[in-house]
């Protein structure tokens, strides 16, 4: 059976969009660790400077917050960028998986309906496709028996 080539990007969407939103969730729980530690380390570091006596105009103050905001942003900008990229890997991963899963269930319903049975095929580069000929064996033996039953 030939495949014409087409863009669908979610196969099994409620498949994909579970691996994805789990991965996505795994990223925020990370970030949001990363995030308390460096407020948890501003804090320490503004407590230090109290502890050495320094006043509250003092340059260090201005540094632990410059430095403590712009390590949010980059921690912050980083979880994005890392959602995004996860998000368009795991995309194309699930859809190598979800694809066959999808063509073998259309294939066994087109048995079902049609009552005849044909040969599965799947692209060479899809996940499962190492199973089409043990799925192919056990059809024809199927079909084999079905013949021979109808004929006796």
């Amino acid at each position: 059976m030939a495949y014409k080539r087409r863009l669908k990007i979610l196969n099994h969407p409620k498949f994909q969009l579970l691996i994805i939103g789990i991965n996505t969730l795994i990223l925020l729980i990370y970030t949001g660790g990363v995030a308390i530690q460096l407020y948890r380390t501003k804090a320490y570091l503004r407590e230090q400077g109290v502890q050495a006596g320094l006043h509250d105009a003092h340059p260090y103050f201005e540094f632990v917050a410059y430095q403590s905001q712009t390590l949010i942003e980059f921690v912050l900008w980083g979880c994005l960028i890392s959602t995004v990229i996860s998000g368009l890997v795991l995309l194309f991963v699930t859809n190598r998986m979800a694809g066959p899963l999808v063509r073998i269930k259309n294939h066994f319903q087109e048995i079902a309906r049609t009552k005849t049975y044909k040969p599965l095929s799947l692209r060479p580069t899809d996940f499962l496709s190492d199973i089409v000929p043990d799925v192919n064996s056990g059809l024809e033996a199927l079909d084999e028996k079905h013949k021979t039953a109808r004929g006796a």
